[in-house]
């Protein structure tokens, strides 16, 4: 794809697809926060899991995922504690 597809295709997404995201994965849940918005969601709140090996989707609904990227994890062991902790607290 070369740079003027990508802009016709990205160029009118929402401003807060282009914010940097900082989160954590824990015992609790899954906590997400940007420029504008801050989210948190228990494990209970996450309906289904769907995990690659570079990328977890997390659906909330049938028809809204979180997806979060390996590149999201500092390290290797962190990637692999948030997978362990996805596995275990949400129904594949």
């Amino acid at each position: 794809m070369h740079r003027g597809e990508r802009s016709r295709r990205y160029g009118n997404a929402p401003l807060f697809l282009h914010e940097r995201v900082t989160g954590q994965v824990t015992e609790e849940g899954i906590s997400w926060k940007t420029a504008s918005t801050d989210s948190t969601f228990s494990w209970d709140k996450i309906i289904k899991r769907r995990l690659g090996p570079d990328l977890l989707l997390l659906y909330t609904s049938m028809n809204q995922a979180l997806i979060i990227p390996r590149s999201y994890f500092r390290s290797v062991s962190d990637w692999e504690a948030a997978r362990e902790l996805v596995t275990r607290n949400v129904a594949a």
